[in-house]
């Protein structure tokens, strides 16, 4: 399989003094982590040149650019994945200072506009670096520096989601509110005739049944008695029997028996297996 980031890891290597660097062909831009200035002495910004749907894509401090239009600016400017990973996560590059913060306005702390388009942005960014990490590392992991990178991502991930659900209930909570509001106002008028009908009904089935009436009312829709079978469970352990191959009730008997087992019960015909999974 070829290696979709083999000029980026040489000139990596190369750029460390580990070799010669690899040739620059104009107008074919490479996978990999790169670095770019803003303007003319300005700072560094991190640049991802990487393959999506077939096609190279590629993004200036997260921003998205041409890729064959910025190549030849950061072709011999590799950096290494960790420091284009805390760049993006920091704002920072490894070892360099932070930036001084402006001193905040009294008023100005409005929440950013669109929210969701803001939380789609950091989640698609951080899928995208999480895959490629994968993709690098062929979805091993070699030595504890690459589990620890890993385990960072993991939880950035579950940070996202979760700081994407809270913004979820955050933006449906008003909505939820007014739609107690509107149930509370007419749930008190709904309520009055069908309690008043569930007593009528009860009188007219009460005389249907010992009248031996087809029906009463002259509406289009009479009111009569219907007949329905109902089951009667006399022997549980036949009845379960009979749904034994039954989806639905192994489904139920399997949760039954996960919480027993982790409870500590012991559960005829189910053996206690332990599985281990990334916490």
């Amino acid at each position: 399989m070829s290696d979709a980031y083999a000029y980026w890891r040489q000139a990596l290597a190369a750029s460390q003094g580990k070799g010669e660097w690899p040739p620059v062909h104009e107008g074919d831009p490479q996978p990999g982590y790169y670095r770019k200035r803003a303007h003319k002495g300005g700072p560094w910004l991190p640049v991802a040149i990487w393959e999506k749907d077939g096609e190279l894509v590629a993004t200036v401090d997260g921003k998205p650019v041409d890729p064959a239009e910025i190549w030849t600016w950061v072709a011999d400017k590799p950096v290494a994945y960790e420091e284009f990973r805390e760049r993006m996560d920091t704002g920072r590059w490894p070892g360099e200072a932070p930036e001084p913060q402006p001193t905040p306005v009294i008023g100005h702390n409005q929440p950013p506009s669109a929210p969701l388009e803001v939380m789609r942005a950091r989640i698609e960014e951080q899928v995208r670096v999480v895959e490629d990490w994968l993709e690098l590392h062929q979805n091993e992991v070699h030595n504890q520096a690459e589990a620890d990178q890993l385990a960072d991502m993991l939880n950035t991930l579950r940070e996202l989601a979760k700081e994407a659900d809270a913004e979820r209930k955050r933006e449906k909570q008003p909505h939820l509110d007014a739609c107690r509001e509107v149930d509370g106002k007419w749930r008190p008028i709904i309520e009055q005739p069908k309690t008043l009908a569930a007593r009528v009904r009860d009188v007219l089935a009460a005389w249907l049944k010992t009248s031996g009436a087809t029906g009463a009312g002259h509406a289009k829709r009479k009111v009569v008695l219907r007949t329905r079978k109902v089951a009667v469970i006399e022997d549980w352990r036949a009845a379960t029997l009979h749904f034994i191959d039954s989806e639905e009730l192994r489904a139920v008997v399997q949760k039954l028996a996960n919480a027993a087992v982790r409870s500590g019960q012991t559960v005829p015909g189910v053996r206690v297996e332990t599985e281990e999974t990334a916490a």
